[in-house]
């Protein structure tokens, strides 16, 4: 992903965000369809998804989705990012990546970094434009001020959640891991972020459950591409 691809990425948000369209397909609503073959896009998973409903169905289909997309691909990382509708709190697509070199992960988080606080602050103005157009009166408090969102925030919640109980699952499964790995591991689950990781594994090193091996002196915290491991020490 280069940078034109980034900035063509972020202006097909700021054009949607303007026009307000409703006009995305949503796939959960073929999912029960059994005419549709949807098991070429999500495997063995289909099953599963059909018995599901709301925001956990779409979030484990992109999951699967993804998990397709690995295997057929021969990848080895995925990353994925939802963006909000403008005039609702939904989302309006995902956007998936998917790359052979955990470079292209570390590309793909900057430009999460960048993108988030610009779909937030899109939406407050468009929120802002239908409170004036509404009421015709302007607030002296600027957008952000009476911005509302719930969805991305609890999505952002279980994303967390998810990629901490992974990421003890993973240290607890090998004598010790390559730090490199660790960070690639929580870092390909959307809206989480890289401060997230490293203050968990300040928290476990303070707690005696984790040990950081090969470090340099007076290194604080491991680094990629430095031969630096994670080992986990059951309590």
């Amino acid at each position: 992903m280069d940078s034109s691809a980034l900035a063509t990425a972020i202006h097909a948000y700021k054009r949607d965000t303007t026009a307000e369209s409703d006009d995305l397909v949503d796939g959960r609503r073929f999912l029960t369809d059994e005419t549709k073959h949807f098991e070429r896009l999500l495997g063995s998973d289909l099953p599963r998804l059909r018995q599901l409903q709301g925001e956990e169905q779409e979030e484990e289909l992109v999951r699967s989705y993804v998990a397709e997309v690995v295997k057929a691909g021969d990848f080895k990382y995925a990353c994925t990012l939802p963006v909000l509708k403008s005039d609702q709190d939904a989302f309006h697509f995902h956007m998936i990546y998917a790359t052979r070199h955990i470079r292209g992960v570390e590309v793909f988080k900057q430009t999460e970094r960048s993108v988030i606080p610009f779909m937030h602050e899109a939406r407050a103005k468009a929120q802002e434009r239908r409170r004036v157009a509404q009421s015709g009166q302007y607030s002296l408090l600027p957008p952000e001020a009476k911005y509302k969102e719930r969805r991305f925030a609890e999505f952002q919640l279980r994303n967390l959640e998810i990629a901490k109980n992974e990421l003890i699952k993973m240290l607890r499964a090998s004598e010790q891991v390559l730090f490199d790995d660790a960070w690639a591991k929580v870092m390909q689950h959307s809206a989480v972020m890289e401060n997230d990781f490293r203050g968990w594994l300040s928290e476990w090193k303070s707690s005696s459950s984790l040990i950081f091996v090969n470090l340099d002196p007076g290194q604080k915290l491991p680094r990629k591409d430095a031969g630096q491991f994670l080992k986990w020490i059951e309590r």
